[in-house]
């Protein structure tokens, strides 16, 4: 049997998405610096600065890791980086974030982490916390 299609978005020239980069084989993203992880389930944001490799976090949308991927480049690169989406987008937000390299990635590992859901309680747990709550 085949593995089941990766999920995501496969759109070649759609508005506001740019078409699919020269070189990419099957197209694990449309964007640079992204690609999918079956395992987690989750798009991944990466980049290779002078022989060393950064993990910028697992984003639920391929978009949000393009947007990881382009802020670093901005800040590692400059402004005049090759990004995914225009770099003005990020000039004010840029502004805030924190100066070293190590801070810099840790925030928007963070911010990945903000895009995780909440884990549900199961039956077992709901039915612990009504039992604990009624014996207050």
């Amino acid at each position: 049997d085949r593995a089941p299609a990766r999920p995501g978005p496969r759109r070649d020239g759609a508005a506001g998405v740019p078409a699919r980069r020269p070189g990419v084989k099957g197209g694990s993203s449309l964007y640079r610096g992204v690609t999918f992880c079956i395992s987690r389930g989750k798009w991944v944001a990466q980049v290779r600065i002078k022989d060393k490799h950064y993990y910028l976090g697992g984003y639920k949308e391929e978009e949000m890791a393009a947007k990881a991927f382009d802020k670093a480049v901005i800040k590692f690169r400059g402004k005049d980086a090759d990004t995914n989406f225009p770099a003005e987008e990020y000039a004010e937000e840029m502004r805030e974030m924190p100066g070293s390299v190590e801070d810099f990635i840790c925030e928007l590992k963070r911010k990945a982490e903000e895009d995780k859901p909440k884990p549900t309680k199961n039956g077992f747990l709901l039915f612990y916390d009504h039992v604990r709550d009624r014996v207050k």
